[in-house]
């Protein structure tokens, strides 16, 4: 809060926005004259100041050093330490308020004016000194000092609520890195084999916790589902949505995963890609506290035949590759799950010779950007893992992630990245029907 002046020096506007704390002015008096510092000690208690004395620059230095002190009007020639060198020693004090320093003085030449500012004084007077006057430089100065001290205010308040933020800042920083384990900790091995089918997995949050999942679970002893999952927006609020679309697909609980549908026996039937994706909208629709959408691919795999029946909701499409070694690019689109409510979804499929690979990523890797504002895209995917001498699924992962950082030439990326990459086994049984 301001402080309110007890000075009749104070008694105009200037107070309208004092506060009822009080705080008297404290001047010291500095002249080697006993008469000088007498008649302004009586007009300076007068104007309702406390008031110092002193006949000498070190005593008066010594008192700057011990209390605190709003003005110090001084005679320029005194012996041992004169007024220009006690206002340089003054200046030198470490506090934090600021003095107005008053030269008296009979020298008026400019060149004595450019010395007294040089050496820190504020102002001067003439001597002998005209009371009018010293009042109005009085009210001058106090004025300064009372600026100086609301922002010394401020800033103390700034200082303490910028402490403060910190201290939320610390304390939910700590927040998102527990978060970021949790939300890791719902991502399956980098590298692993199910049924036959070899399975890598790449993950990138942009931040701390990101919007982006990706799964797997056995079907049966011959099928296996895997799913990209892409929560739009960032942050918290994407990665407790991805939290909630993990618990829907607990990978050793079929009772409980909706890519199951639950018979009233107790058995379990895997349901249509679609329908899945189907499901998914509805439920996203019906929580009217969520106003997110995401995009997925899932698909359903027959490790035996290597047909691949697959759903792409509003998902960047599935890369293929060939066994000669060519991309292609899988699936025809489709809606984001929790836009449209009631929106039809497809299930379409695809067939993966032995040793052939399938990849489903989310949009950080295609629509990431060069410095030029141009996307990467499909092509720019394709010529990455044609590229690609890398053995092993997460070994192939790792050379798309390396090759999306280098086109936007920036390690912090700005989007999620994450994909789930997966290759027919050698072992494939061809004389099953395709039909299945």
């Amino acid at each position: 809060m301001k402080p309110q002046w007890r000075s009749d020096l104070s008694d105009t506007s200037d107070n309208d926005n004092a506060s009822e704390e009080f705080r008297q002015l404290t001047a010291l008096v500095v002249d080697d004259s006993p008469a000088q510092r007498k008649m302004l000690s009586l007009m300076l208690r007068k104007w309702n100041f406390a008031v110092l004395q002193a006949n000498d620059g070190y005593e008066a230095l010594g008192l700057s050093q011990s209390q605190r002190i709003d003005f110090v009007i001084s005679d320029w020639m005194m012996p041992e330490m004169d007024g220009l060198e006690l206002c340089r020693s003054i200046r030198k004090i470490d506090s934090k308020h600021y003095v107005y320093f008053i030269l008296l003085t009979s020298r008026s030449g400019k060149e004595d004016v450019a010395e007294g500012l040089d050496a820190g004084a504020d102002d001067f007077l003439i001597k002998p000194t005209d009371m009018g006057e010293l009042h109005a430089r009085l009210r001058a100065g106090q004025r300064l000092i009372q600026m100086q001290e609301a922002l010394v205010d401020k800033n103390r308040r700034i200082t303490e609520a910028f402490d403060h933020l910190n201290t939320l800042y610390e304390s939910i920083d700590r927040d998102l890195k527990a978060a970021s384990k949790l939300q890791t900790a719902l991502i399956p091995e980098r590298q692993t084999e199910l049924c036959g089918v070899s399975i890598g997995i790449a993950y990138r949050p942009s931040g701390h916790v990101g919007g982006d999942l990706v799964g797997f679970y056995e079907i049966s002893p011959d099928r296996i589902a895997v799913y990209s999952i892409d929560v739009s927006g960032h942050g918290v609020s994407s990665a407790l949505l991805t939290v909630r679309l993990a618990n829907l697909f607990p990978a050793h609980n079929p009772s409980e995963n909706i890519g199951f549908e639950h018979r009233a026996d107790g058995t379990n039937i895997p349901r249509d890609p679609a329908d899945i994706a189907a499901d998914l909208n509805d439920r996203v629709q019906d929580d009217a506290d969520n106003d997110q959408y995401f995009t997925m691919a899932f698909a359903d795999i027959n490790c035996k035949t290597g047909m691949v029946r697959f759903c792409q909701a509003g998902h960047p499409s599935p890369s293929i590759e060939r066994l000669d070694g060519t991309i292609e690019f899988a699936g025809s689109g489709g809606a984001p799950i929790g836009l449209i409510p009631g929106v039809t979804f497809e299930t379409e499929v695809v067939h993966l010779a032995p040793g052939e690979r399938m990849m489903m990523f989310t949009d950080g890797i295609t629509e990431a950007e060069s410095p030029d504002g141009e996307m990467l895209d499909e092509d720019g995917l394709a010529k990455i893992l044609e590229r690609c001498d890398a053995e092993g699924e997460e070994a192939v992962l790792q050379h798309v992630v390396k090759g999306t950082i280098e086109f936007t030439q920036d390690e912090q990326l700005e989007d999620d990245l994450s994909a789930v990459m997966f290759t027919m086994p050698d072992t494939t049984d061809r004389s099953a029907e395709r039909t299945d």
